[in-house]
């Protein structure tokens, strides 16, 4: 292991330390790419040795969503930093170079990991690269030398926010601190599932009548994995503030949690019986209102499966990062030419263009590090354009990140209020 000296300390400790190499530029679809030197920092509440040897920290993992491969044999690890005598300062830090859009956001956490989890680093026949990840998870904590912090992921804690030009969030995605908006809850028993789980309603208004609405129907919009966006990372609060902005018209949001993750891969992977159980169980209520769905990664396939299977009724979607390699396996190796189910449905199609996908309306996002999805990306939207499918295509500075996808639902939706088609809906 190479230790970091304690002369290359700022006098200053702060997290992360971002520095523009002078290397040139590149020009992407997805932006002017530039090299970083960022370094990350992480410091122990007490640089003493812990009596238990078991729970000395004998390294700190690092996790930058969509940069580092938590995948990969060796985790992205910061290194001890010591004194002139090689005593250790309680101080970790780690620098790395990246080729990133310039105004790239997203969002990091530290792993530390003691002497008795050390074994858990090791990949084995027992150890696979996912439940080493798993393991590691429920140990995770926001990078306390960094005020720019993110409430999100499954655990419900802290991640810490990188910018690489500073730039705020909008007034409308700051954190709210008095409540505003209230979510409407019930128990949806399905008995096409046979499964039980509560759902949230939420009606945002305008502030008041003076306010200029573009809508006059209000639109559903319906947010799969709710559990994310009503607990983890509440957007209520957010979307009435949109909404009281005139940056968001009004609308009701219906958020559809998951049971479990289980039933997540069974609900959300191309299954008609979850689509049948929305349409017959929970839709008779709007029945006269424009339907939006939002949905990301899994939840993203879900929500375009839906759209090219019911297009009268799905006609509107925002996908973020969807998974569209699904059901393949082995998805990351860049030389996999195979194409997932949605790519090999719409090439199938047996009239070209098919006149029940002429009205639908897709945005499709993912981000400028998520590669693979990239990858799949690329054939399915081959076979929409031949099947005269409409849809915008936008590569965020971003990555396979919760905080990306918090920012891009509202520009998403933003975005397609705005869209001639949307506006044809409230001509009608």
């Amino acid at each position: 292991m190479q230790n970091n000296a304690l002369e290359n300390l700022p006098a200053e400790l702060s997290s992360p330390v971002i520095k523009k190499l002078n290397t040139g530029k590149q020009v992407t679809e997805s932006g002017i790419h530039q090299d970083f030197e960022i370094t990350f920092y992480w410091q122990q509440s007490s640089p003493k040795k812990d009596k238990d040897k078991d729970k000395e920290i004998t390294t700190v993992v690092l996790e930058i969503l969509g940069v580092t491969d938590h995948h990969a044999a060796q985790l992205c690890q910061l290194q001890p930093v010591v004194d002139k005598f090689g005593a250790h300062t309680g101080v970790w830090s780690k620098s790395i170079k990246l080729k990133l859009p310039r105004n790239w956001q997203g969002s990091y956490f530290y792993i530390p990991v003691c002497k008795k989890m050390a074994d858990v680093l090791t990949l084995t026949a027992n150890n696979n690269s996912r439940q080493r990840w798993l393991s590691l998870l429920p140990y995770r904590q926001v990078d306390k030398l960094n005020n720019k912090q993110f409430t999100c992921g499954e655990y419900a804690v802290k991640q810490s926010i990188i910018s690489l030009n500073n730039q705020e969030l909008a007034s409308y995605l700051q954190p709210i601190t008095k409540q505003k908006a209230q979510l409407k809850k019930r128990l949806w028993h399905s008995d096409i599932l046979a499964n039980s789980r509560q759902i949230s309603l939420l009606s945002t208004q305008v502030a008041s009548a003076k306010t200029t609405q573009h809508n006059k129907i209000k639109p559903l919009i319906i947010l799969l994995d709710g559990e994310v966006w009503t607990e983890q990372i509440p957007l209520a609060d957010n979307l009435q503030a949109a909404t009281e902005q005139a940056y968001l018209p009004a609308a009701d949001y219906l958020f559809i949690p998951n049971i479990s993750g289980k039933t997540r891969t069974q609900e959300l992977t191309c299954n008609p019986r979850f689509w049948q159980a929305i349409s017959q169980e929970l839709l008779s209520d709007f029945s006269a209102q424009p339907i939006v769905l939002v949905g990301q990664s899994l939840a993203g396939l879900a929500s375009l499966y839906a759209s090219l299977n019911w297009p009268q009724r799905f006609r509107f979607v925002v996908s973020q990062s969807a998974s569209l390699w699904w059901p393949l396996k082995n998805f990351r190796q860049p030389r996999n030419q195979q194409q997932g189910l949605l790519s090999q449905f719409l090439a199938l199609q047996r009239q070209t263009p098919n006149p029940s996908f002429q009205h639908l309306h897709w945005l499709l996002q993912y981000g400028s590090q998520e590669h693979s999805i990239a990858a799949h990306h690329l054939p399915f939207v081959a076979h929409a354009a031949k099947q005269h499918i409409q849809f915008m295509q936008t590569i965020y500075p971003g990555g396979h990140d919760k905080f990306c996808w918090y920012q891009q639902i509202f520009a998403g939706l933003h975005t397609l209020f705005q869209s001639s088609d949307w506006r044809q809906t409230q001509s009608n």
